[in-house]
Order: structure tokens, then sequence, then C-alpha cells
């Protein structure tokens, strides 16, 4: 393109627009301003739209529901596995969706359906770590962690992983292992809801 043309097309768009914000858009034929919305807007592509495009209401993105437990005494492990029980709750944003289960200390209640992360971490020589659903099966896909360290060395043993959990679920950290644990922290999220 030439400068001449470019200096051509500028001039075409000069005075189309007429408020701040306004942007420029073509209908497949001629270009026509789309004038700014209102504040909380999002621009989307409309194909009934004679031009392409629409203004949409801002969607409501929650918060995201967050639960960080703690483990702050010495776990002494076995050659089984164990479910890990939580003496400290540093954060817990939204107990309508997840919480600790008071009676039962182990245990983290899903309260919503939803698609949770959830990770955990740990200072192990030797242990192996699992999260099971609802007291049953081997543990959740992702979830298993083992470590044998040579000597005294102390490693973190750890693990992030995503799940799909339906209201009136929980889970439950387990360990075993020769060596006992001496803290541990688990945090757990459930996915940004957008709802249009």
């Amino acid at each position: 393109m030439s400068l001449f043309q470019n200096l051509n097309v500028i001039g075409e768009f000069r005075g189309v627009t007429a408020s701040k914000g306004d942007i420029i858009v073509s209908n497949g034929s001629v270009n026509q301003p789309l004038v700014a919305a209102d504040d909380n807007y999002l621009l989307a592509t409309d194909s009934a739209s004679s031009l392409g495009l629409k203004w949409i209401p801002n969607p409501i993105i929650t918060d995201l529901a967050f639960l960080q437990l703690r483990r702050t005494t010495t776990i002494s492990l076995t050659g089984s596995y164990a479910d890990i029980t939580f003496d400290t709750i540093d954060v817990a944003t939204d107990t309508t969706v997840i919480e600790r289960d008071v009676a039962n200390t182990d245990r983290i209640l899903i309260k919503a359906n939803g698609f949770y992360l959830i990770s955990y971490t740990t200072n192990a020589i030797d242990a192996s770590i699992r999260v099971r659903k609802n007291d049953t099966g081997i543990g959740l896909a992702g979830s298993d962690s083992t470590v044998l360290v040579a000597g005294s060395e102390v490693a973190i043993l750890g693990s992030t992983f995503g799940a799909s959990l339906l209201n009136g679920d929980f889970i439950t950290l387990q360990a075993l292992g020769n060596v006992d644990i001496t803290s541990t922290l688990t945090k757990i999220g459930r996915a940004h809801v957008w709802t249009p």
C-alpha cells in the first residue's frame, strides 16, 4: 500500500467516531462507528447484529472459594495409610462451598458441585501421601506422591491436581511411611464460576 493510499484510509475515518471510546467496525461493506457502551460492558461477537458485534453486560465472576489447612504437630506414620487431621485453619473464604469438618478434622467437606484445584505439601523422609474421596478407593487421580530420601535428608513432598467434586463429597489427606512427618499444608480452591 502506498503512502497516498494510507492517507486516504486515515482521511476516511476522520470524523466517523463522535465520542471517546467509540470504535470503527465494518458491516461487510462500509466502515461504521460502534458507540462505546456504559461502564462494565464487554464487546462480544454477534452474527445476528448488523455490525457483527454487540455490547453485553460484564458477566459475574464470583470469588474463588478457598480453604487452607495446616497440621502443626508431628504425624506418626505406620506401614498403612492413615488420615491426617488438621489443627489449624489459615484461610476459609466461603464455608458455603468448602470447609473443614468440625467433628472429623481430617475431612474437607465439599458443599457445591464444581471443579476443585487441590494442593498439598509436607516435609518427609520416607512417606507416601494421597487424597481420597468419601473414604473410598485408592486416591484421586494425580494425588499420589512418594518420597524416600537417603540418610536424614528431608524432602518436600506434594502434589497439585484437579478433581470434579459434588455437593456432599468429602476429601481426606492420607499418609503412610516409616519416618514421622513434621508438618503438612493443604490448600483447596474451587475454580472460578463465570455466569454470563
